[in-house]
C-alpha cells in the first residue's frame, strides 16, 4: 500500500505543518497546510492527488493489466488458462521480464499461485516443464525463485482462506496473486455461482487486500458452455464478458476482463480484452494470437492479430455466416473447391476470400476464417490430415 503521507511529504512538511511548494507547481496560489489528523481519513485534497498520480505504476503489462486491484481472466474448459497464468507467476518470480511477447514490468519479483483444481504434485510437474522451457532451471535455489503455491482445497471457510492470503501479503510484497478457480470459491461461503450477492462477498475481500497492499489479483473463471457453443455455431471465435458463467457481478466488480479464446480450426489463442478502463487502441481492435507449445506449456506469441473491426469493416464484411442460407453457402463451397479440391488451410482462407469477394462485396483474412471456422463446425466441410474436403 502506498504510503501517502509520505508522498504528500514533497508538498508538505508533516512535522512543521508548513507548506512546501516546487517552484512552477502552482502558477498562482499556494495549497493550504494539510492538518496532520485528518478529520475525513477518506478524503484528500486536489494537491495530494496531485502527487499520488505520479508516484503509481498503473501496468504489470503495459495497456493491458494494471499493477493492482483485481482482475478477471476468462475462457471455456482445457483450453490453457492455467498453463498461461501458471507461466506468468513463474516468469514474475524468476524475474523474466517478457511475457507472450510483451513487457513485464516487475516490481517485487515475487508471486502467489491460488488452485482449487490442481493438487501440489501437479503444480510441480506442469511448472517444472515451463522453467525448462522458459531456460530458468539454473537459477534455483534454496531462497529462489519467489513463488508460493497455495493448494485451495484444504480451507473450511473463505475467511481463513482470505486471512491465510493477507499473511503471505504482510510477509513479502507480491507482483500478483493468482486464483485458479473462482467458481470453487463459493462452496466456502455456501453460495452460488449466479448469485451476484455472492459473488460481490468474494471479491470485495480480494479488492480490500489488493488496494491494501498494492498488489494485483488475476482471478480465473470459466466461460459458460453454453454461450460458447452458440458463438461456435455462427462462425464466431471470440469470446465476450457476456459469455462469462454464472452472475452479472463477476464481470462488473473487476476494473478489467481478460479472455482466451480458442480458434479450434486453426488451433491458436487469442488473449484479448474484454473490459477495461482507458483502454488503448491497440487492445480495443487487436488480440495477441499464441500457440500452445504442449511440450513445454508455454504459450508462444505468434503476432498481433486484428480480431475486432471497425464499423467501416464490418460494413465491407458483409453478413456473418449465420445469416446467410444453406444453398448460398454450398454454392460458395463449390466454387471454392473447384479451384482445390483438398486444399490446405491456409489455401482455402486464400480461395475463400477471393471467391466471397468476387461474388458480394471484399471481406479480409479474419472474415474468411470465421465462415470456416462455421463451416467445419456445421459439417460443412472436414479435415483431413492436413487438407480439407467437402462433405
Amino acid at each position: 500500500m502506498i504510503d501517502k503521507k509520505n508522498i504528500v511529504k514533497e508538498f508538505y512538511d508533516w512535522e512543521n505543518d508548513n507548506s512546501i511548494v516546487p517552484e512552477g507547481a502552482f502558477a498562482e496560489t499556494k495549497p493550504q497546510p494539510v492538518i496532520k489528523e485528518k478529520r475525513f481519513p477518506n478524503v484528500y485534497s486536489f494537491q495530494e492527488t496531485w502527487v499520488l498520480k505520479q508516484n503509481i505504476q498503473h501496468y504489470l503489462i503495459n495497456d493491458l493489466l494494471p499493477s493492482s486491484g483485481v482482475a478477471l481472466f476468462i475462457g471455456e474448459d482445457g483450453i490453457g488458462k492455467t498453463q498461461l497464468a501458471r507461466e506468468l507467476c513463474i516468469r514474475i518470480g524468476f524475474n523474466v521480464p517478457d511475457f507472450v511477447g510483451q513487457i513485464l514490468n516487475i516490481r517485487h519479483g515475487s508471486s502467489v499461485y491460488l488452485a482449487s483444481e490442481d493438487s501440489t504434485e501437479l503444480f510441480a510437474k506442469a511448472g517444472s516443464k515451463q522453467v525448462y522451457g522458459i531456460g530458468v532451471q539454473e537459477k534455483i535455489t534454496s531462497e529462489f525463485p519467489n513463488i508460493d503455491f497455495v493448494e485451495g482445497t484444504n480451507y473450511d471457510n473463505y475467511k481463513q482462506l482470505t486471512t491465510e492470503l493477507e499473511e503471505l501479503l504482510k510477509n513479502k510484497k507480491r507482483d500478483i496473486v493468482v486464483i485458479d478457480a473462482f467458481s470453487d470459491l463459493f462452496t466456502l461461503i455456501d453460495g452460488e455461482v449466479n448469485s451476484s450477492k455472492d459473488a460481490r462477498k468474494l471479491l470485495s475481500p480480494l479488492q480490500a487486500l489488493a488496494n491494501k497492499y498494492n498488489t494485483l489479483f488475476l482471478i480465473l473463471h470459466h466461460a459458460g458452455k453454453s454461450s460458447v457453443k452458440a458463438k461456435r455455431e455462427k462462425g464466431q471465435v471470440l469470446i465476450e464478458k457476456n459469455d462469462c458463467q454464472g452472475a452479472s457481478a463477476i464481470t462488473q466488480k473487476p476494473r478489467t476482463v481478460l479472455a482466451l479464446s480458442n480458434d479450434p480450426v486453426e488451433g491458436v489463442n487469442y488473449l484479448h480484452c474484454v473490459k477495461a478502463n482507458g483502454l488503448t487502441k491497440k487492445f480495443k481492435e487487436t488480440a495477441i494470437k499464441l500457440k500452445l507449445n504442449e511440450e513445454t506449456l508455454l504459450h508462444d506469441f505468434l503476432e498481433f492479430k486484428q480480431v475486432y473491426e471497425t464499423e467501416s469493416s464490418n460494413q465491407k464484411g458483409g453478413l456473418l455466416p449465420s445469416q446467410i442460407d444453406k444453398l448460398t453457402h454450398k454454392e460458395l463451397l463449390r466454387e471454392v473447391f473447384q479451384k482445390e479440391q483438398s486444399p490446405k488451410y491456409s489455401d482455402l482462407v486464400r480461395n475463400f476470400k477471393s471467391i466471397y469477394s468476387s461474388s458480394f462485396v471484399a471481406i479480409g483474412d479474419n472474415k474468411a476464417k470465421d465462415f470456416i471456422t462455421y463451416y467445419k463446425l456445421n459439417d460443412f466441410i472436414k479435415k483431413t490430415g492436413q487438407c480439407y474436403q467437402l462433405v
